[in-house]
């Protein structure tokens, strides 16, 4: 084996070891129930889910993220299953990390243990969030096509051919559709390409026009969907900061998250030794790009990408410099920051010297090496306390806890408002989804409402008092079933469920007025002898704070026995009553 292959063979087993380690780590900290922004799209892993062009450009906080929306909800509505996302995660970093690696052996002529830093760097446990939460492909598909873009801008040499300018504006016209960072990447890219087609004006060559001509287009592209980004966008997140010390010192911490746990380990030290390799970095492509007007695309592309990350870090420090002192140190914010230290890395093939070549590339690969090590701990204390939370939620369901019961309860760290996470564990149940998994196209345990998978609307089992349900509409589909306050709905229970969930409320077109009453509404489940296991009342009005999209729920618990009967009602309603009192009870589901 000569000394070449050895050295080939060595940085593959270190890029395989960790990559399967931080596939171990998803696999063994990854839950199936989505939590935080996962959990905000649970609607997508309903089989009925039909999302409009509107959906995929709505906002989520201030990000218009149509692409990496529409790449996890189809994952999702796929599988339905939040893990199948976090591996996918994986994935697109290592492509990143084993394609950035690819191009550091080409420019140098071999493989060195420094190119390590890539498997490092890109597979840290630092980046435990990016690992576990799916939806943080938000994050990842802009840096993969940032480092795509840096690859590029690398292996250039002299004038860039009318392909790789096209391919650049290409990249540069999808990062607009991945949220704000993404913005900030294609926003200057696209200065780039101005400054491309206005630096050919004149230039001979046959390929001159057609390259002068995709970077003008491409520039004026990226910039026509930079300000479609800005139509109708809301400033959503209350804890922007407004002093100078704040803003650059979450910047500081921002920029340091690539290195996981060091950049919290060695603060202050990190923020100054970050701020400062970029700004170096910084000035020296400006002086080589004047020392080597030949090679202006490639040093002013990496200039492009070191800018870029700079202002996405400013960016962060100014929108969330106001929500802690610590907030800079999220580890989601890791993988954003991955593409300036790869575009050093490559820029350093470049320098005269090959001690400096050889001292910056090592000193990065130290430093994601020591990164890696802190981050393990972090990364599992981090796995888990999720799994200590989502087996809560799990517990608590398997009591017959209702969602919002649920929600009451759950732990601040999920971070979901109350209303969000009652909304989710809706959207996971109707789908049928984890912690509610169950059969596709054989949900037997349906008792009113629509089944997704069949189309089949499930209808009240026996009408013991009122007239029969009219069927309504919740959803956009038939999945509820209006009662007047007399009616009574019954059904026998098999005898192997524990468990039954539903939704219910007062009709808001009713025209029946209260004088000042709170009608209340009674599940209950009663044994073979008429006596009641467990109930639930619930309290509803037209304006229930506690209603969730104008919906109350419910839960109730009994043990195995035969005989049982489910059976939801109204208390009479003692009082002044104009009108015909209307309520309904939808998606009552049993387990």
């Amino acid at each position: 084996m000569t000394r070449r292959t050895a050295s080939d063979a060595s940085l593959l087993a270190v890029f395989l070891l960790l990559f399967a380690a931080a596939i171990v780590f998803v696999v063994f900290h990854g839950t199936a129930v989505g939590l935080h922004d996962d959990a905000a799209h649970a609607a997508a892993a309903d089989p009925a889910f039909r999302p409009g062009l509107g959906w995929f450009w709505a906002q989520h906080n201030e990000h218009r993220i149509p692409l990496p929306r529409l790449v996890f909800s189809f994952l999702l509505h796929t599988t339905r299953d939040f893990r199948t996302a976090t591996v996918v995660n994986v994935f697109v970093l290592a492509l990143s990390a084993g394609g950035l690696a690819l191009i550091a052996r080409r420019l140098r002529g071999r493989s060195s243990p420094a190119d390590a830093f890539f498997p490092l760097a890109f597979f840290s446990w630092g980046h435990h969030e990016t690992l576990l939460n799916g939806f943080q492909i938000v994050f990842v598909i802009p840096v993969a096509i940032a480092c795509g873009t840096t690859a590029i801008f690398a292996t250039s040499s002299g004038r860039m051919s009318a392909r790789r300018v096209a391919l650049v504006a290409f990249l540069a016209l999808l990062l607009p559709l991945c949220g704000a960072p993404g913005f900030v990447h294609a926003a200057i890219l696209a200065v780039w390409l101005g400054w491309a087609a206005f630096a050919l004006r004149g230039a001979k060559g046959s390929d001159a026009p057609r390259t002068r001509a995709a970077a003008a287009i491409g520039a004026l592209a990226i910039f026509a969907l930079c300000a479609a980004y800005f139509v109708g966008l809301r400033a959503e997140h209350p804890a922007q900061a407004t002093e100078p010390v704040a803003i650059l010192t979450t910047a500081g911490r921002v920029l340091g998250t690539w290195a996981g746990e060091a950049a919290r380990t060695a603060w202050p030290w990190s923020g100054i030794l970050m701020s400062g390799a970029l700004a170096a970095a910084s000035i020296a492509c400006i002086v080589f790009a004047r020392r080597e007007p030949a090679h202006r695309a490639r040093w002013y592309g990496l200039l492009a990408i070191l800018a870029s990350s700079a202002l996405i870090a400013l960016a962060i420090g100014r929108g969330r410099g106001g929500d802690g002192a610590n907030i800079g140190f999220l580890s989601r914010y890791g993988a954003l920051m991955l593409a300036w230290p790869s575009a050093i890395f490559l820029g350093a093939s470049f320098l005269p010297n090959p001690r400096w070549r050889r001292g910056v590339q090592f000193a990065l690969c130290v430093l994601a090496a020591w990164g890696w090590t802190l981050s393990v701990r972090a990364g599992n204390e981090a796995g888990a306390s999720r799994s200590l939370t989502v087996s809560a939620m799990e517990r608590r369901l398997s009591q017959g806890l209702s969602y919002t019961e649920i929600a009451d309860r759950r732990p601040a760290s999920t971070g979901e408002e109350r209303a969000h996470f009652v909304r989710a564990l809706r959207d996971l149940d109707r789908a049928g989804a984890a912690p509610f998994a169950h059969a596709p196209g054989r949900d037997p345990w349906l008792l009113l409402g629509h089944d997704p998978w069949t189309g089949e609307i499930r209808r009240p089992g026996r009408v013991t008092a009122g007239n029969r349900p009219v069927e309504a509409r919740l959803h956009g589909r038939v999945d509820a079933f209006v009662v007047e306050h007399d009616g009574v709905l019954e059904w026998d229970l098999p005898e192997r469920v524990t468990i039954v969930r539903g939704l219910c409320g007062i009709v808001p077109d009713s025209s029946a007025t209260f004088a000042g009453l709170t009608p209340t509404l009674v599940a209950e489940i009663l044994d073979i002898d008429g006596r009641v296991l467990d109930t639930a009342r619930i309290e509803v009005s037209f304006d229930d704070e506690r209603a969730v999209d104008g919906t109350r729920d419910f839960g109730l618990f009994a043990e195995q026995a035969a005989g049982r009967t489910l059976r939801l009602s109204c208390d009479p309603i003692a009082g002044v009553v104009v009108g015909t009192p209307r309520f309904y009870w939808a998606e009552v589901r049993v387990r």
